[in-house]
């Protein structure tokens, strides 16, 4: 990795482009809530106090520090099978490919999975030691950022983890992260691990048109700006970015925030055109705006890259997806509002949700990321490994949903995926059959199959006090 040049990474001639600052245009008052916040932090204590939790480990359970030992889960003894242990160290060789299976690994940790993937990425590129950073410290970070995503069936904290593995694998695979600065791969991840933090399990456009409180706050891009927020303001509760240079912090600022908003899919053509004007330039040699750029791309395919996933990992992700917007549709519904598009469980088909949103966003996303990936490495005189498996899992994904799932309901594809739960965990038949006012059992679940007795972590729009300005 290349070694951070400070604010000379602006100078060149995508500085003045309106695209940069399409992106930063955050309205007076979302400035103002970063810059209120950064001057109201309380900061945690005990830091270095020992902490347990999950992690893909030569033995196979919870990672435990010397000393007094404080459980992620409040009082809950964390423990691992012997047979769990095995699957585990299976998982440690694969976690850099793009078959790896985050409800696996989920179901391995109860429902921990974010606590694992955060442990071995960050460790393995070095960053704890690189950003001065203890173990017991980033990981009581990573416990809290967990606790702070909510159960919502597809928005939680297994999204999360599973975004933080995708934008790893891309930036290894394709050797990327070789262009890369400490910092940027620090961010990106980073990033990655608080991009959807508190999601509501409903989208813009539910908040818009119900007025919640979270658009009194923001004007633009309502949730991906809470995103930003929150995440920003735990960063600085834990202390994760104390030992940046005031320089450094403004550069990670600046590369966090351009990458959450790209995650709002109201962005996505804009970004799209831009990179796609990005490879029509002559430029031969790489610059540092152009990284971060490709940055905010890795992170957005990332962010909806299930499409493009092996089918047994896509499949589940379809059925939560699915539940979490006929949920939407349910409330909407309930508050006399219009039903948004893609919400209507009554009418919605699924196989040609999945079919458009491949056909409108998957291939032509990984088409540009693939070329613009190639185009760069190979402008910095770095190898480019030519990895790029997603082309073919989205093609078989688009042939299931055009054969034998093409009429298939949301009702026939949870009873299959309970029947893996099943299988899998063993789980008791009485416990995956019931159904309560749309509360489906997987979701019962909770979206991994085997954390169900998890205690459910409740909370309002937002876990802090963000006042509404007058």
């Amino acid at each position: 990795m290349n070694t951070q040049k400070g604010r000379s990474m602006y100078e060149d001639e995508y500085v003045d482009s309106a695209f940069e600052w399409s992106f930063l245009e955050l309205t007076d008052r979302m400035k103002q809530f970063i810059s209120d916040d950064e001057h109201s932090v309380i900061y945690k204590n005990n830091l270095d106090k020992p902490v347990q939790y999950h992690r893909i480990s030569d033995t196979g359970i919870p990672r435990r520090q010397s000393g007094e030992i404080e459980d992620a889960d409040s009082g809950h003894k964390l423990e691992i099978p012997m047979q769990a242990s095995v699957r585990l160290l299976e998982f440690k060789e694969t976690i850099n490919g793009w078959d790896f299976n985050i409800f696996t690994l989920n179901s391995l940790t109860n429902g921990h999975a974010m606590q694992a993937m955060c442990y071995e990425i960050f460790k393995s590129h070095n960053l704890l030691n690189e950003f001065h950073l203890q173990e017991s410290q980033f990981m009581r970070f990573i416990i809290q950022v967990e606790k702070h995503y909510r159960r919502n069936p597809y928005h939680n904290a297994t999204h999360a983890a599973d975004v933080l593995q995708t934008v790893n694998c891309i930036i290894k695979q394709t050797g990327f992260v070789k262009l890369m600065s400490n910092l940027e791969v620090f961010c990106i991840l980073l990033t990655a691990v608080v991009h959807d933090i508190e999601h509501t399990g409903t989208n813009n456009n539910f908040h818009n048109n119900s007025n919640s409180e979270l658009s009194k706050l923001y004007v633009v891009s309502i949730l991906e700006n809470h995103h930003l927020r929150v995440g920003l303001r735990m960063m600085a509760e834990f202390k994760i970015l104390q030992f940046l240079t005031k320089e450094m912090y403004q550069d990670f600022k600046f590369m966090m925030a351009t990458m959450i908003l790209s995650t709002d899919m109201a962005n996505h053509f804009l970004l799209i055109t831009n990179v796609k004007l990005m490879l029509l330039t002559s430029t031969k040699c790489s610059t540092r705006i152009r990284i971060q750029r490709i940055m905010m791309f890795i992170l957005h395919a990332a962010d909806i890259s299930n499409p493009a996933k092996p089918w047994g990992v896509h499949k589940v992700w379809v059925s939560l997806l699915c539940e979490e917007f006929f949920l939407q549709g349910d409330k909407e519904r309930e508050l006399k509002l219009p039903v948004s598009p893609n919400c209507d469980r009554n009418t919605a088909n699924i196989a040609t949700l999945q079919i458009g949103f491949m056909q409108t966003f998957g291939r032509e996303t990984f088409d540009v990321l693939d070329a613009m990936v190639e185009k760069e490495i190979v402008n910095a005189g770095a190898v480019y490994t030519g990895y790029k498996p997603w082309h073919s899992c989205l093609e078989e994904n688009m042939t299931k949903w055009n054969g034998k799932w093409k009429y298939i309901k949301y009702e026939q594809i949870e009873e299959l995926l309970i029947e893996t739960a099943q299988h899998r965990m063993s789980i008791p038949t009485h416990q995956t059959t019931v159904r309560v006012k749309h509360r489906s059992a997987l979701n019962k679940l909770c979206c991994c199959f085997c954390c169900r007795n998890k205690p459910t972590f409740r909370q309002e729009e937002s876990s802090y006090a963000f006042s509404i300005d007058k």
